[in-house]
């Protein structure tokens, strides 16, 4: 049987990665998430080369995998499809609070780094932006388990944006990253809309969790 691998941009496989894993097991994350019995929907947006998609794929009956920067989403693909994750489809396109296209801006020295909002470089791509709203109607999805948003600063007008709100009762689960902005109105905004804490923000950039109430 052919062992499973991950791969990386080029050859490089920085430390933070792992220690991004290390933080969100320590966290227990995933506690309280409530998938069903028979899996559930995990949509990862700001996917990378899929490392939270590994993590959740096999309990999962289908992963949706976002990333937007063209250089990553080919090492995502690759990561998919050498792994056989048959229940995990890639998309290449940044989520975001309005359709149409968007400038990424490719932090230097960290092929992980990009952001539509953040001005990280000169380094650009002109990518396809689209509403969560408007991803989940294409795809026909009724129903989303858990919604992953690591989008480098993009959470917050994602949350904020209108039709976000008439997809939230379609939520069960959020997992968010916070990206040195003041996170306090979209924490709000997420309650407001249903959803109790599972973990509160310990730092400028740190992850939280919440779940349906």
């Amino acid at each position: 049987m052919r062992q499973k691998a991950i791969f990386y941009p080029g050859e490089w496989e920085p430390c933070h990665l792992h220690g991004t894993l290390d933080e969100m097991a320590r966290m227990r994350l995933y506690d309280g998430l409530q998938w069903p019995k028979a899996g559930g929907v995990l949509i990862d947006a700001g996917a990378s080369i899929g490392l939270v998609s590994a993590q959740l794929q096999p309990q999962a009956q289908h992963v949706y995998a976002i990333e937007a920067d063209p250089a990553i989403f080919g090492v995502l693909v690759r990561n998919v499809t050498y792994n056989r994750w048959r229940n995990v489809t890639p998309f290449s396109f940044a989520l975001a609070d309005y359709d149409g296209t968007a400038v990424l801006h490719r932090e230097v020295g960290n092929p992980f780094g990009a952001s539509i909002l953040m001005p990280l470089s000169q380094d650009t791509v002109t990518v396809t932006a689209k509403r969560l709203s408007t991803f989940m109607r294409e795809q026909g999805i009724e129903r989303v388990d858990v919604l992953k948003l690591d989008v480098e600063g993009a959470e917050h007008a994602i949350v904020a944006e209108e039709s976000f709100a008439d997809v939230a009762p379609r939520i069960g689960s959020i997992l968010m990253e916070c990206h040195y902005l003041d996170v306090r109105p979209t924490l709000e905004r997420i309650r407001d809309l249903g959803f109790r804490d599972l973990v509160r923000p310990f730092g400028p950039k740190s992850i939280v969790a919440f779940r349906r109430c």
